[in-house]
């Protein structure tokens, strides 16, 4: 069963050692969970300054391994270089984190990196959320507001667009199933078994993948809520890898 994370993370989370989250320890815990492919970004990328220069680092790093490719995270307004990179590397998408970064995707700068997106064809992925926000300490951050998120999926319908750390996929049920180009990760869904079960009859199928928000969350917590579920063997593997695969194409 081919599985691909979309939502992992690399690097120093700030304020606290994770252990075992070195990039050592998530080769043996995709080699380990039979993980074929993980898109990642360093948390530096977030948290520093020059956070291209952290992208850069890791990106050179990890060139020539095949199964962990580094995105970058973009913060409008500070993207000097930001094209050199993406051709250099070739990354299939980018990463949005507005509530770190202190801007709505409604702004002006924030169009202006969508828009360069779109005409590269690269994914958008944004995260509402990449930790629970008791883990905060220093840094206090909400999460991305609702409706900063209702007006990206319903401006920009061209645009691939991946939201990550959804506590909840239902009020994007009906933009999931109009939009061809939108999908979700199901990195924080949590509950028992029949919750993948339930969100499978009420969700489109097709534009739901696979995350972790690992090592905040450990991989499993996600991954056997879909493996352990009781759903037909073939929505497994669109939930796990086939989905992801479409997107990334």
């Amino acid at each position: 069963m081919s599985v691909i994370d979309v939502s992992a993370w690399i690097g120093a989370y700030p304020f606290r050692g994770i252990p075992n989250s070195s990039l050592d320890d998530l080769r043996a815990k995709m080699n380990e969970l039979q993980i074929e492919r993980a898109i990642v970004s360093p948390y530096e990328a977030i948290f520093w300054e020059n956070n291209l220069d952290a992208y850069e680092r890791f990106a050179m790093q990890l060139a020539d391994d095949d199964k962990i490719e580094v995105w970058p995270v973009v913060r409008p307004g500070a993207t000097a270089g930001l094209e050199k990179l993406l051709d250099r590397f070739r990354p299939r998408g980018i990463r949005l984190l507005p509530n770190y970064h202190g801007y709505q995707l409604s702004d002006s700068r924030a169009r202006d990196v969508l828009d360069l997106a779109k005409s590269r064809n690269l994914i958008v992925q944004v995260f509402q959320r990449i930790a629970d926000e008791r883990w905060h300490y220093l840094l206090k951050v909400p999460p991305v507001d609702q409706n900063d998120l209702d007006y990206l999926t319903s401006v920009h319908v061209d645009q691939p667009i991946l939201l990550s750390g959804l506590n909840s996929i239902a009020p994007f049920a009906s933009r999931l199933k109009q939009n061809k180009n939108f999908y979700a990760d199901l990195s924080r869904i949590r509950g028992p078994q029949f919750a993948i079960e339930a969100m499978v009859k009420s969700l489109p199928v097709e534009k739901l993948v696979f995350g972790s928000l690992w090592p905040v969350q450990i991989i499993e917590a996600t991954l056997w809520q879909i493996t352990s579920a009781k759903i037909d063997e073939s929505v497994k593997q669109q939930l796990l890898g086939g989905n992801a695969l479409a997107l990334l194409k």
